[in-house]
């Protein structure tokens, strides 16, 4: 993508001089709704995220399969490992390139609606490798609408309205009754689960 203005920068190095292999190992990405390459095996799509770190003619390591391996497990996708692709359901596909990501061990992690088509107790999961990966050292990005689950896992919030920056700080001084109203234009409660902001809308009548 051709910037308009400005520069983007990783640790103080510009996109450019990263190069793509260099990109790929210092950043990996879950998009709302990923679309997966057809006719390959889920086992074959999370060893993807292992290309930018493989060897002369892209030979597999003992790291990559350990990687790969950890990846299903901790997503639980090492079930669905021999399946094709092209039967998953849209939580499961998610979950896969969940997997993908984590496999990719980059320092960076960008997750836009990762929870996207997952239940509750696989959004939880999601969120969890989240901060995990964050407690490792890793920069987490997520890009996430519903402001319960954002409260829950970030340890700071942006609101954006229109482009622009609203509010950025804790979720508790973020996701204030006032602001929150304001953003979505309905009036909302918001109460406190032990510090940890909720947001209640206010049905309209």
């Amino acid at each position: 993508v051709q910037l308009s203005a400005g520069t983007v920068e990783v640790d103080g190095t510009p996109l450019a001089a990263l190069g793509s292999f260099g990109l790929a190992r210092r950043i990996a990405v879950v998009e709302q709704n990923p679309v997966l390459p057809a006719g390959f095996t889920v086992r074959d799509v999370v060893a993807m995220g292992r290309t930018p770190h493989q060897g002369l003619f892209g030979a597999a390591t003992t790291e990559s399969e350990a990687a790969i391996r950890q990846a299903l497990a901790r997503t639980g996708t090492a079930e669905l490992a021999t399946r094709s692709v092209d039967t998953l359901s849209g939580g499961e596909s998610q979950r896969v390139v969940l997997a993908r990501a984590l496999a990719q061990a980059a320092d960076h992690l960008l997750l836009d609606e990762p929870t996207n088509h997952l239940d509750l107790r696989h959004q939880l999961e999601v969120l969890s490798f989240a901060r995990q990966a964050a407690a490792a050292g890793a920069a987490v990005l997520l890009v996430l609408h519903d402001l319960n689950l954002a409260a829950r896992v970030s340890d700071r919030v942006v609101m954006l309205a229109h482009g622009q920056v609203v509010a950025d700080g804790p979720p508790a001084e973020v996701l204030t009754a006032r602001t929150v109203s304001d953003v979505y234009g309905t009036p909302v409660r918001v109460l406190s689960d032990d510090g940890v902001p909720v947001v209640l809308p206010r049905l309209c009548t």
